[in-house]
């Protein structure tokens, strides 16, 4: 069996669940150019985690979608409106998805009030629920959210911005650079 991902770990020691899935024993290496892979399988194509959390009037949405279902360039270049989405590995989604399932996301979900003041919501291939934070739950909600923001702040996001200019410029800077070593190699300069 594979070593678990880093977040993987992590996001099971911060919720104290059941013990982390056994190491290969082998205590084997990897660069760190190699990035780990999640144990877990994706419960779906396309998952889909969001966090909702109204602070005073303001409503704000946080929500990551594995790569695998969707393009993170058109994502980025046209983000949804009112919501802070992220493209997340098929990796982080699995795992996101395990600690959801050790925590008892399913058993504890139902329908969300419009009015709750701080939900979760998981959508797998269009099968949607959610848990609201109550009192009675407070405590694997904040299980919930927190693993949620593990994931969420490992995730980067890169924005793009269309620059028709883009190519013509860095071809006029090649010209220059090339011209100068030109003109440097005439002058016998390094």
């Amino acid at each position: 069996m594979r070593s678990p991902s880093l977040l993987h770990l992590a996001a099971l020691a911060a919720i104290a669940c059941a013990p982390a899935c056994a190491s290969d024993g082998a205590g084997a290496k990897r660069s760190s150019a190699e990035a780990p892979k999640s144990d877990f399988k994706l419960p779906g194509k396309r998952v889909y985690a969001e966090y909702q959390q109204w602070n005073g009037p303001t409503l704000t949405t946080l929500a990551l979608v594995n790569r695998g279902s969707t393009d993170p360039t058109e994502v980025y270049r046209n983000p949804p409106s009112g919501v802070l989405l992220k493209v997340a590995s098929d990796d982080d989604m699995a795992d996101l998805c395990e600690a959801f399932r050790r925590l008892k996301f399913e058993s504890l979900a139902g329908n969300v009030a419009p009015d709750a003041r701080s939900a979760m919501r998981l959508d797998v291939d269009g099968r949607s629920s959610g848990i609201a934070r109550t009192p009675q739950n407070a405590e694997t909600f904040g299980n919930l959210r927190d693993v949620f923001m593990l994931v969420y702040n490992h995730t980067t996001a890169l924005y793009t911005t269309p620059n028709p200019r883009g190519a013509q410029l860095f071809q006029s800077e090649k010209d220059r650079m090339g011209t100068e070593t030109v003109r440097k190699k005439g002058m016998g300069l390094p």
